[in-house]
């Protein structure tokens, strides 16, 4: 009984979340996957319920996050078995969120009556909103294949070779396309410079386009960017990559011990970008990210924001997933990212240097899409969308509501506690006095 408890059932419920989730896809799961979970923790102390919670996190991400060995032996140049290690470490550093869940939910779950229809959700959603990830994934996302379960995501929240893209956007511009978008660093020539001439990129296509460069500036600066260029080749806004991806694009603490990239001088060392502002183009303003940026709710907001003309028409995303192998990631960084534009009502015009490049509407639908590992252009007309949804005024209200109501169970708790202790201190018979 304590091995089915404290092992078997938080495993369990490991396995029913991540083949709920993206890339297994069997979202009926996510409605289930807590129950062995709360059968474990129905007499578990403090300690044992973190340990059942660390469990059942491990194993969701085991399931989920393979693809990180290969994103870590490719690109960070790691050895096979030090890539693994790292796997483990993000597996066990995401995983702990449900550690923490699981302890929270028990002490809840002793301190009220609540059903737990309502302790579950609160719990679960204020861990998720203070506990810091490094893939932002949340449970309800396995819900968006159900596209109507999905739609409150409003209210409350929940991302090649040169000479191929020319040839792709000669094509699209014979189309009658008005705005071309290219995959992250999709022109890697060379690093763009200020000043520089912007047919050098479009090949002297007369189209508005967005595209992934790596910036230069001044000294060793570099950025992974996305810029504008106007039909007549002139180079317009840039947006500089704002959260960039550790050993990918930068050695965590780099730069306060520099000998970090002596040690591996094949690492990149780029620059994080400072300004959230939309691009501009063709009279229309994108809100632009790059690589795994539309994942993260936050960012996604702030670029959102009216920067004093007004909230971004359409949401851009340039990334290149080729970074993470062949497992789930790619659709599973598409399926994330597509919450997005419930949240905000506006659809995602998405371009991959590997797939999955597509078309998501404002309701989170893939309407149009080209498959990972296919080339190919896609066009399609968009609706430019204005207004402000009740997430992009409120922000996380659900969380900082759960957060509030978990701290009022405490403090109640701890008024009963210290009045039973006062009431146990005035119940004790006092020393007899005699004269």
């Amino acid at each position: 009984m304590r091995l089915l408890r404290s092992l078997i059932l938080p495993a369990l419920s490991g396995v029913l979340y991540f083949v709920s989730w993206i890339g297994f896809g069997i979202w009926p799961l996510a409605f289930v996957c807590f129950v062995p979970q709360v059968f474990a923790l129905r007499d578990a102390t403090g300690k044992q319920a973190l340990r059942r919670g660390f469990v059942f996190g491990f194993v969701t991400h085991l399931g989920g996050y393979a693809w990180i060995v290969h994103l870590l032996s490719t690109f960070a140049f790691f050895p096979t078995w030090l890539a693994f290690v790292g796997y483990l470490v993000v597996c066990a550093a995401q995983g702990a969120l449900l550690a923490v869940f699981s302890w929270l939910f028990r002490k809840a779950w002793i301190a009220t009556a609540w059903p737990l229809a309502v302790l579950l959700p609160l719990c679960l959603v204020a861990t998720e909103f203070v506990y810091p990830l490094l893939f932002q994934s949340y449970t309800g996302v396995a819900l968006l294949p159900a596209i109507q379960l999905v739609q409150i995501a409003e209210l409350g929240g929940v991302l090649l070779l040169s000479a191929a893209l020319t040839t792709q956007t000669a094509e699209l511009s014979a189309r009658g396309a008005e705005i071309v978008i290219w995959p992250e660093v999709g022109y890697n020539v060379r690093a763009v410079r200020d000043g520089q001439d912007g047919r050098e990129i479009s090949n002297g296509i007369p189209v508005w386009l967005i595209a992934g460069v790596e910036r230069a500036g001044s000294d060793k600066e570099r950025w992974n960017s996305a810029i504008v260029v106007s039909p007549e080749g002139k180079i317009g806004d840039h947006f500089d990559k704002i959260a960039l991806l550790a050993f990918g694009e930068y050695i965590p603490f780099g730069d306060w011990f520099p000998f970090l990239y002596e040690w591996s001088p094949l690492a990149a060392h780029l620059t994080r970008g400072t300004t959230t502002a939309p691009l501009h183009a063709r009279g229309y303003r994108f809100a632009t990210f790059i690589c795994y940026e539309d994942i993260l709710p936050g960012i996604v907001r702030d670029i959102m924001r009216d920067h004093g003309d007004g909230r971004a028409h359409a949401l851009v995303n340039l990334t290149n997933d080729s970074w993470y192998g062949a497992w789930h990631e790619q659709i599973q960084h598409l399926t994330l990212a597509a919450v997005r534009t419930i949240e905000h009502r506006r659809w995602l015009l998405r371009a991959t240097s590997t797939g999955i490049s597509a078309f998501v509407d404002a309701s989170g639908r893939i309407v149009q899409a080209i498959p990972k590992d296919i080339r190919g252009v896609s066009i399609r007309e968009v609706p430019m969308l204005s207004g402000a949804t009740p997430y992009e005024l409120a922000g996380d209200w659900p969380g900082w509501l759960s957060l509030a109501v978990l701290a009022f169970v405490a403090a109640r708790q701890w008024r009963r506690q210290a009045a039973l202790r006062a009431g146990t201190g005035r119940g004790r018979s006092s020393p007899e006095v005699r004269s």
